[in-house]
C-alpha cells in the first residue's frame, strides 16, 4: 500500500512540474509577444524589391520608444479601415 501512494505521489508532482513548465513558457510568450517582438506577415506588393506578398516579418516593438525612424528603415502600420 505504501507502494501505490509512492506511485501516486510521483505522478502528482510530475504533473505539477508540467503545468508549472506549461505556465512560466505562456507567460514568457505573453511577455515577448505583448511587447518585445510581433510577427506580421507581408500584404501585397508595395515592397516587392525587399519584401513578397505572403513573407513573414518578426518586427521590434522597443526600437521605437527610444527614437524615431532613420531613412530606409522599414515601418509596419494597421491600415486604416475606411478610404475616406
Amino acid at each position: 500500500m505504501n507502494e501505490g501512494n509512492s506511485i501516486g505521489r510521483r505522478i502528482w508532482l510530475f504533473f505539477l512540474d508540467f503545468i508549472e513548465t506549461i505556465v512560466i513558457a505562456l507567460a514568457i510568450f505573453v511577455v515577448v509577444y505583448r511587447f518585445l517582438f510581433q510577427p506580421h506577415q507581408v500584404k501585397g506588393n508595395s515592397m516587392y524589391s525587399n519584401f513578397h506578398d505572403g513573407e513573414y516579418l518578426l518586427t521590434d516593438k522597443v526600437s521605437y520608444r527610444f527614437g524615431e525612424p532613420e531613412a530606409g528603415e522599414v515601418i509596419v502600420f494597421k491600415a486604416p479601415r475606411n478610404e475616406d
